[in-house]
């Protein structure tokens, strides 16, 4: 799998990257779209002074399709946040680890990159 990881010595750029597995109430998300956040560019800028970890994949605004349920998941369309606000790899990635609880299913009519952009809180 690809994913945009970034590293304080050499920025964001795509990269290998572990395939996500599932646990419990956790599911795969095949990526569509990500939006670009505020906090994504404040790590970049910061040379990732506050992410938990690196290399680390940005992205918490994120839309796709569940892959792969995990054993108390359910699979379906989805929008939803996955990324460094939460401690763990995000979006900018052909595929996400999220828990389901935090998702939501996308209405029709609303396309994937509308989705994705419109899980940013506030």
């Amino acid at each position: 799998m690809h994913a945009r990881r970034f590293t304080a010595s050499e920025g964001s750029a795509w990269r290998e990257a572990p395939d996500p597995h599932t646990a419990d109430q956790q599911v795969v998300v095949d990526v569509t779209a990500a939006g670009l956040c505020h906090t994504d560019v404040s790590h970049i800028r910061s040379g990732g002074a506050h992410l938990p970890f690196t290399p680390m994949t940005l992205g918490h605004e994120i839309c796709g399709t569940i892959s792969a349920p995990g054993p108390r998941a359910e699979s379906g369309e989805l929008a939803g946040p996955a990324g460094p606000g939460s401690g763990r790899d995000g979006g900018y990635a052909e595929r996400v680890l999220a828990f389901a609880d935090e998702l939501v299913t996308v209405p029709d009519g609303v396309d994937d990159l509308a989705a994705a952009v419109a899980t940013e809180p506030g």
